[in-house]
């Protein structure tokens, strides 16, 4: 297998994450190859200097500071990264196809991928012209390099979502696909603003979240908590997300997917089957209420107007 490389030209699209200055190479293997597996890059204001190791742009070192919940859980994707790309593929055969049948068309288009991880949806935007797939987990984003050594148009960064600054109106397609919940409110609202800065005007953005499913409020488990690993999350209702994001964003349509009907998996039925009762179960009123996800297509405005983002009259718990 070959070596993974940064694709040269998703350089121009990044910015640096201390002032939003642009970035330049430094010094580099071969400045003449399409993609560079070493080299450092530098801020053009600020002179903050960041490296490309094994294919991998490091902004992360730069980063302002993170909170508590967010290096919590950079440690616990490090440590769990490898058993995490074993899970998802087991189980995305409920998620994936619903999620991938909301994309636009991208071919000859510019893709950025928030939270990526390791990768288990990355190889599906590698139809378009460029990907940028960033990550706050370096173990993640190796496993994710491993998989996609041959892509010549992949630009994986070690980023915190919430702090990856780009050049405005760089990208025609945003997706963001269970990392929201992992999100409290002030960071969501970072991330929404990125996200709606980086798109061109009528660029989508396509995200999914935990749903506070019916299986969930029967048991009156809480929205809101840390799993066994230490990682927050937060689980929402579709009014929720959906007022959330309208500030940034026009909706254009939201759906339930992921869907585990009650005794599914006692039965251990085979994943193609499941993965099709699943889809069936999204157009089934009440069946559908036992989702695991919300998946939200949005757009930002072709006129875009500043984002209308209501200050909360008292702080919650997961601002804290």
């Amino acid at each position: 297998m070959g070596m993974f490389g940064f694709f040269r030209n998703a350089i121009p699209l990044l910015r640096c994450p201390r002032d939003r200055a642009g970035l330049h190479i430094l010094h580099e293997d071969d400045a003449s190859a399409e993609l560079i597996f070493h080299a450092r890059l530098g801020c053009v204001s600020c002179g903050a200097v960041f490296t490309i190791r094994e294919g991998i742009l490091d902004l992360l070192n730069h980063q302002p500071d993170l909170a508590s919940i967010q290096q919590a859980e950079i440690n616990a994707r490090d440590a769990g990264a490898p058993l995490y790309d074993q899970q998802m593929a087991e189980r995305g055969h409920r998620e994936i196809p619903s999620t991938l049948a909301a994309l636009p068309p991208l071919e000859g288009t510019r893709v950025i991928e928030y939270g990526c991880g390791t990768g288990r949806l990355t190889g599906s935007f590698l139809k378009a012209d460029l990907v940028v797939a960033c990550d706050f987990s370096r173990a993640s984003l190796e496993i994710l390099a491993a998989k996609h050594a041959k892509a010549r148009n992949l630009a994986a960064v070690l980023a915190d979502a919430t702090t990856l600054y780009t050049a405005p109106e760089a990208f025609d397609c945003a997706i963001a696909t269970q990392l929201i919940e992992h999100l409290t409110l002030p960071l969501r609202r970072r991330l929404f603003g990125h996200v709606r800065e980086t798109l061109r005007p009528g660029g989508i953005f396509l995200s999914t979240c935990y749903y506070y499913d019916l299986r969930t409020r029967l048991r009156r488990l809480p929205r809101e908590g840390y799993h066994r690993n230490g990682i927050f999350y937060h689980r929402f209702s579709v009014a929720e997300i959906l007022a959330e994001m309208q500030p940034f964003f026009e909706i254009e349509h939201d759906r339930l997917i992921d869907i585990t009907i009650p005794g599914e998996r006692k039965l251990g039925l085979q994943a193609l089957f499941s993965a099709n009762l699943s889809r069936v179960a999204e157009h089934i009123p009440l069946v559908r209420q036992f989702a695991n996800l919300i998946l939200v297509s949005a757009r930002k405005p072709v006129e875009p107007t500043p984002p209308n983002i209501p200050a909360p009259a008292t702080a919650l718990a997961s601002d804290l």
